[in-house]
């Protein structure tokens, strides 16, 4: 009964969005599309297909609107919208999410989207559990919301056994991804249970650190914790960073700021090498010391591929509240792709030497009417480079 009130609700709105004529086709995923809806706490994520012509002048009014349905509906939740560049290389780029989508994904408006049935490499399904450590489970831990800490400790177990070969591909339920998890030695049946967020928290980092054992080298023990404020490549985004010795370890204060990222070292190195390998420029001696080693030129490819992608560009408004995070990320994977076209691994770069402190404003309306044409050219040229380097797939 919920999935089918959650569905009346996703219909409704991709009514409304269908109007602007830059829409081809609309689809609902995550939970909702996965039959999996806690009624009032799911929030209904959408995938829209616009046009390759879309102004951004259009691009801003579908934002409006966009927006504008969060007061009838406060259970919407994010959308990626995607072009003709993201059909062509963003399935290529995460297949790991792809593979889910495309079994899982409920058309509400216009031609479905062909979704390719690609093999999930174990880059990069380990990019998708390190992934929630980035913002969604921090989030979920400073607010105490506990179901999310549940749901989203599956969420990397999940992507574990993919990248570990437990599981020949992702599970699109997470009740199925539970149900495996659960017949494994180890299973945190207890902590799981467990209404304590700390507990919660462990699970995460204890998944993570299942990976690391299995992907990378051992590293030095950590012996206290570390905390610094800096910022974060490739949003730039002041971030207070929070290294604990182990998953269970006790917290800082600082662990409970809006800002901050909550890793084990060997989380951490699991972030740099696979999720954020611009993170390693702003690394400080005190971690550099445990053994995590610079990143890899494959890790920086990832980073381009996925901060460069198309639909990074109509994040604002749709899944960012401001464009600051969309002109950090698509200038820094610019600049990455230009030392990888040339043969090199990038170096350290600050802001002003990106060159898009012009570009920066916190209007979504002004960003889409003044920004994002030329941005989304710079995506095109993010991807020539990766071409040249012979890194576009």
């Amino acid at each position: 009964m919920a999935t089918r009130l959650y569905l009346l609700a996703a219909r409704a709105i991709a009514a409304v969005l269908a109007r602007h004529e830059i829409v081809e086709t609309i689809f609902v995923r995550r939970s909702v599309a996965s039959g999996e809806v806690d009624f009032g706490r799911s929030d209904i994520d959408f995938s829209i297909v616009i046009r390759d012509s879309a102004s951004g002048q259009a691009l801003s009014s579908l934002t409006n609107s966009f927006r504008a349905l969060r007061f009838p509906f406060p259970i919407l939740g994010q959308a990626q919208v995607y072009d003709g560049l993201d059909l062509r290389t963003w399935w290529h780029t995460d297949p790991y999410r792809a593979r889910i989508d495309g079994q899982a994904g409920i058309v509400l408006h216009g031609p479905p989207v062909t979704i390719p049935h690609l093999p999930v490499r174990r880059d990069q399904a380990a990019w998708r559990a390190v992934f929630w450590l980035d913002g969604y489970i921090p989030r979920a831990f400073r607010l105490g919301i506990r179901r999310d800490l549940r749901k989203l400790a599956i969420e990397m177990w999940n992507a574990y056994a993919t990248a570990s070969g437990l599981a020949a591909e992702p599970f699109v339920r997470r009740s199925d991804a539970l149900r495996a998890w659960s017949g494994q030695p180890g299973f945190p049946a207890q902590a799981l249970k467990s209404n304590s967020r700390r507990r919660l928290l462990a699970v995460c980092l204890s998944v993570a650190g299942d990976l690391h054992r299995f992907l990378l080298p051992s590293l030095r023990p950590l012996r206290y914790a570390v905390v610094w404020r800096t910022q974060l490549p490739p949003t730039w985004a002041e971030t207070v960073l929070v290294v604990v010795p182990r998953s269970d370890a006790e917290l800082p204060p600082e662990a409970g700021l809006p800002n901050a990222l909550l890793l084990t070292p060997e989380a951490l190195h699991l972030y740099i090498e696979y999720v954020n390998p611009f993170a390693d420029w702003v690394l400080p001696s005190s971690l550099r010391d445990l053994g995590i080693p610079h990143p890899s030129r494959a890790a920086f490819v990832r980073a381009c591929r996925n901060h460069g992608a198309s639909f990074r560009t109509r994040s604002p408004g749709f899944e960012d509240k401001t464009p600051l995070a969309a002109v950090g990320r698509v200038f820094t994977a610019r600049y990455a792709a230009t030392a990888l076209a040339a043969g090199g691994i990038p170096a350290s770069v600050t802001p002003p030497q990106l060159g898009c402190a012009g570009e920066l404003t916190r209007s979504v309306s002004r960003y889409y009417r003044e920004v994002y044409p030329g941005l989304r050219a710079v995506v095109d040229e993010i991807w020539e480079r990766l071409h040249t380097s012979g890194e576009a797939q």
